[in-house]
């Protein structure tokens, strides 16, 4: 016989909505037909989500050294920004100060790399 702690947590567990750990065991728990929860799918899925984030951040760190390269005079802007955030020191500023150098934020902006202004 289970204990008073035990049922109400088998209680809980019950009635509590379990959420996928995964995209696949979302896929898996779906309505999907089960043609489309082949092993072949899930290994398609896998891929776009391990490839898409990527190419996304390389396009991105491409253009900006495209743009960079092409434009010497904000090069010289950003990196003067971050010596000078550097101070002294011969370490990388952390990410805040990072993110407050309006010339470094504006040259990985995404929509000013799109529209070609950045």
């Amino acid at each position: 016989m289970a204990s008073k702690p035990e049922e109400d947590q088998d209680e809980l567990i019950a009635t509590k909505a379990v959420k996928p750990r995964t995209l696949f065991h979302a896929i898996e728990a779906s309505s999907l037909p089960p043609h489309e929860k082949a092993p072949t799918r899930l290994a398609q899925e896998g891929l776009t989500v391990l490839f898409a984030g990527g190419e996304t951040g390389s396009r991105l760190l491409a253009h900006t050294v495209y743009h960079l390269l092409k434009n010497p005079e904000i090069l010289e802007k950003v990196r003067k920004e971050i010596l000078d955030a550097a101070g002294d020191s011969n370490q990388l500023p952390d990410m805040k100060a990072l993110e407050a150098l309006p010339w470094l934020v504006r040259s990985l902006s995404p929509k000013d790399i799109a529209t070609g202004t950045g």
